[in-house]
């Protein structure tokens, strides 16, 4: 009995109770009599309708043929309206009866896999229900359309014969889903017509399904490599519509949770969508059970695979749609190298993988690169040193390869409970990019020596200014070796290096003259932003640590190793918030003794009084999305935005006159957190993502392309713009990510220098071995995203190959332990047992 057909029953009871109201209304026996009839008639319909359903010898029809019998005395002895009390007696034992033998007990489940190649995040959970003797199983493969560029439907596609003919498939044009009303619906199609790729017919979006069934439940097609889903991800018409959403761990389920509450929030819509905490359930992922059981010796190995991989390293690349948006041409360019990489290679062989959404991705939203993108495929495939899988089946990729390189998506997740290594490529290294420069992202300067930390791999520096010799201090202990952005700007103060930290744990001092070092924890990290500081001065005995994710001003004060936290600029500060995003500030300026601060998604500046501790807090009035950086002149400041679109804004210290700058030079763009300093009356600015720099004159507010910061080194990326800004005297500094270098110019002498730093062979190989040794320790991992290899300017792709491939098996083994131990720790039934998992909570939903 479904549960369906119990509401049925009790609903055709229910039109007997109304019948029984009106026989007390009727005072004309014949009326009486023509009801009891009727009566009587509807009875034995009720009773024909469950034995269809349960077969005969039920208590229940028993009871309803005694019904009957009343009705029938009632009728012949005239005692009609005295015999309702009877009827209505003998319905409740009908109903009791109705609730008790006929309580549901079997289920209706049809699943709606559009795309098969992401079917998987339905699989384990068919199995499951197939498999339980109480549920009919319906899996019903949906048609699905491409998108043209302007939005319109293109080619529609069904990928039916591509699913197992053993599974209990049913055509879509002939399962009547509205008529049948299925007791629980699976799906993986979250977007309605939201999506701008492809879109499921629209008969099967979620805003229609909910209407078919009483529990709606949406399985993820993706799974997350870190604790959080984005809010974009959470706030679809699926997840709205749904009456459960299985999401893999309890962390991403609070933060899913979140982002509904504060949707409900914002839209004065509490309770429209459901109960979050009742919508969202950590049961795993039925991705992940498929990547787990899926084994190298249980799938079968196309021929044309054997010839490739026999006695080779097998590197699974993932191109993701993710990168193809946020890279554009210079994810061509990054494709072609990693290609060239592996054609040079005879112990290693490349089995590409991309995602099955790229070229319908190009076509759609950047048709100018689809051309070029298909070229390059079809030059790979044509050469044959390589393996194109363009199969539905993820998992048999996963289970044929030895490694995973390619970008930061949800396969890495997937790769990450295999056990077995992977790398993150970096679009900024290439085959041709010098392996043993130093990429930094500040620099201290002591008057004899630049002090700095690589920007994307765990390392200390110190540079002669005389000698330009670069000297590898030492890696910075309890931190992961490839992190990136692991420290902002390193300090001296009373003889010691202070690096605060961004990514990194904990605030790091350096003896300079004992060269040992110091790790200083502090209060609040856990659980707060990655970014934890983006800025650091040292003011007299004291170092200030401005927090980006971190939300306060916290102060370190050397004498007496305390630490206090300061943020009465806070609240002031969101009142004035533009953006939605925790962020507070990225880059300031120490003018005396006060520390001046735009501030990051809000519309304000914060300054800071070093000596009293206290702030205030001006509004601008000009900035949506926040500031970046400021710099002073001596009587204006000048603000950076954060965001592109918008321009400079000078703030006169005294008068409080603001003036926007906005008439730049064709091709100039802002990208995001542009760094601004000043020499003399001119202000340059440096745009971290887009190439051309800016001079404006203080004076005239008159801007040029600061040509002098333009490098003349030959470019490894177009327009990949700068990671730092710095002005020492007349002096300015900016580092060049398209070439990896470093450049100042004196703006009165005219001299300009452009150069790398390099970093001796021995110490680059003692970087790479920190790096594996750093990986093999579960404290420094917590996410699966953590366990992946950075690639970065030391450790490259083929340096990842040889120490895979030559390297010793021993650390492998144990980079293997760690990354399964953070995968137990951040996966609900990590064990495979998701679908069952899912299955038998929906199961008990369902039936009450």
């Amino acid at each position: 009995m479904r549960k369906i057909q119990q509401a049925k029953i009790f609903e055709l009871l229910q039109t007997l109770k109304e019948a029984h109201g009106e026989m007390r209304k009727q005072s004309a026996s014949t009326d009486i009599t023509g009801l009891l009839a009727d009566c009587r008639n509807f009875a034995v319909h009720i009773g024909r309708y469950i034995e269809e359903i349960e077969g005969e010898g039920t208590q229940t029809v028993s009871l309803l043929e005694e019904y009957c019998e009343i009705t029938y005395r009632a009728s012949t002895d005239n005692s009609g309206a005295n015999s309702v009390k009877k009827l209505r007696a003998q319905l409740i034992k009908i109903e009791n009866a109705v609730r008790d033998e006929l309580r549901p007990n079997s289920l209706e489940i049809v699943f709606l896999p559009y795309k098969y190649a992401m079917a998987d995040s339905l699989q384990s959970i068919w199995e499951a229900a197939v498999a339980d003797p109480q549920c009919d199983v319906y899996v019903c493969p949906i048609p699905y359309f491409d998108l043209l560029p302007d939005g319109v439907f293109g080619a529609m596609h069904c990928d039916g014969d591509l699913y197992p003919k053993t599974l209990p498939l049913v055509d879509w044009r002939e399962y009547d889903i509205e008529t049948r009303r299925p007791d629980i619906i699976y799906f993986h199609a979250p977007y309605d017509e939201n999506n701008r790729v492809t879109s499921v017919h629209p008969d099967y979006y979620s805003k229609r399904l909910k209407n078919y069934t009483d529990l709606l439940v949406y399985s993820p097609y993706f799974v997350s490599y870190s604790d959080y889903i984005n809010e974009h991800f959470v706030l679809t018409p699926g997840i709205m519509n749904a009456s459960k959403v299985v999401v893999q761990s309890e962390e991403i389920r609070l933060s899913c949770i979140q982002a509904f509450n504060k949707f409900e929030r914002e839209h004065n819509c509490k309770g429209k969508f459901g109960d979050p905490a009742k919508k969202f359930a950590a049961l795993g992922s039925p991705k992940f059970d498929g990547a787990i059981n899926t084994k190298r010796e249980g799938i079968s190995i196309p021929r044309s695979w054997q010839s490739l991989i026999s006695g080779k390293k097998v590197i699974l690349f993932n191109s993701s749609v993710g990168s193809i948006l946020s890279w554009n041409k210079s994810y061509l360019k990054k494709l072609r190298d990693v290609l060239g990489v592996f054609k040079k290679r005879d112990d290693a062989v490349l089995l590409w993988r991309p995602h099955p959404l790229n070229e319908t991705t190009y076509k759609s939203m950047m048709p100018q690169l689809l051309r070029e993108y298909k070229q390059i495929v079809a030059d790979y495939r044509r050469e044959g040193y390589g393996i194109f899988d363009d199969g539905p089946d993820v998992h048999r990729a996963i289970a044929v390869s030895d490694a995973y390189y390619g970008d930061i998506s949800s396969l890495v997740a997937l790769y990450g409970v295999t056990g077995k290594p992977m790398m993150i490529q970096n679009r900024f290294i290439h085959s041709n990019f010098v392996q043993n420069t130093i990429m930094f992202s500040e620099f201290y300067d002591d008057g004899e020596s630049f002090w700095f930390t690589a920007a994307d791999f765990n390392a200390l520096f110190r540079t002669d200014k005389q000698t330009r010799k670069t000297e590898f201090v030492g890696n910075i202990s309890a931190e992961i070796g490839d992190g990136d952005n692991l420290f902002c700007l390193p300090v001296i103060c009373e003889g010691k290096l202070y690096l605060a930290p961004t990514q990194a744990r904990e605030l790091t001092e350096y003896d300079i003259e004992n060269r040992t070092i110091r790790k200083i924890p502090f209060d609040g990290l856990s659980g707060g932003s990655a970014w934890k500081f983006t800025d650091c001065i040292s003011y007299k005995s004291d170092i200030f640590l401005m927090g980006c994710g971190y939300p306060a001003i916290a102060k370190y004060e050397i004498n007496t190793g305390e630490f206090n936290y300061y943020d009465d600029w806070l609240k002031p500060a969101e009142q004035m918030r533009t953006g939605s995003q925790k962020a507070y500030f990225a880059y300031t300026q120490a003018v005396n003794n006060e520390i001046v601060a735009g501030t990051l998604y809000s519309d304000a500046a914060v300054i800071f009084n070093m000596d009293q501790c206290a702030s205030n807090v001006i509004a601008l009035g000009s900035r949506p999305s926040g500031y970046s950086d400021v710099c002073f002149d001596g009587g204006k400041y000048w603000f950076a935005p954060f965001m592109s679109g918008d321009g400079i804004l000078s703030l006169n210290k005294e008068t409080q006159e603001r003036i926007v700058y906005s008439d730049f030079p064709e091709g100039f763009s802002f990208g995001t957190m542009s760094r601004i300093c000043r020499t003399g009356k001119d202000i340059w600015l440096f745009p971290f993502d887009a190439g051309i720099p800016l001079k404006i004159d203080s004076r005239s507010g008159q801007s040029s392309v600061a040509e002098p910061f333009i490098s003349q080194i030959a470019g490894l990326l177009d327009n990949a713009g700068y990671l730092f800004a710095k002005a020492i005297e007349d002096t300015v500094y900016t580092y060049a990510k398209q070439s990896n270098t470093l450049i100042s110019y004196n703006t009165n002498t005219g001299e300009r220098l452009e150069e790398q730093f390099t970093l001796s062979a021995k110490d680059r190989e003692t970087c790479i071995d920190y790096c594996l040794s750093s990986h093999c320790d579960r404290r420094l991992l917590n996410l699966i995203s953590d366990c992946a290899f950075k690639e970065n300017t030391v450790f490259q792709l083929t340096d990842f190959l040889d120490r895979l491939i030559y390297g010793s098996s021993a650390i492998w083994n144990d980079i293997r332990d760690a990354q399964l131990a953070v995968c137990r720790d951040n996966i609900a039934h990590s064990d495979a047992a998701a679908g069952a998992a899912i299955h038998s909570e929906m199961k008990k939903s369902a039936l009450g």
